[in-house]
């Protein structure tokens, strides 16, 4: 009896592999792989256009700075978040107040 149901259970077993191991459909000859690479291309090229964006100035003066303050990891971040604030705040006062020429002193002239 305990044979007969090993025997049965391997023979299953041998039967059933095949299907565990088959593999897909080969595409017809004929048939474009390409619109599937492109409409993954596509995709992909969204995601990273998203995700980089234009620097702007301020940013990029900010990261000079830090740069060569030698600042990484989560200073960092912190500091240039706090840099970039005051940056955008400096130049909304310049906005706000008009433009007044600088003071032009005369050369001095040796006599």
């Amino acid at each position: 009896m305990i044979k007969t149901k090993l025997a049965t259970a391997a023979a299953t077993l041998l039967l059933t592999t095949g299907l565990a191991f088959a593999q897909a459909p080969a595409a017809a000859p004929g048939a474009d792989p390409a619109p599937k690479a492109a409409t993954a291309a596509k995709a992909k090229a969204t995601k990273t256009a998203k995700k980089t964006q234009e620097r702007t100035p301020e940013s990029l003066a900010c990261s000079a700075e830090l740069d060569a303050k030698n600042i990484h990891g989560k200073p960092r971040k912190a500091a240039m978040a706090k840099c970039k604030k005051e940056a955008l705040a400096a130049k909304k006062a310049a906005a706000k107040s008009p433009a007044k020429a600088p003071a032009v002193k005369a050369p001095a002239v040796k006599q």
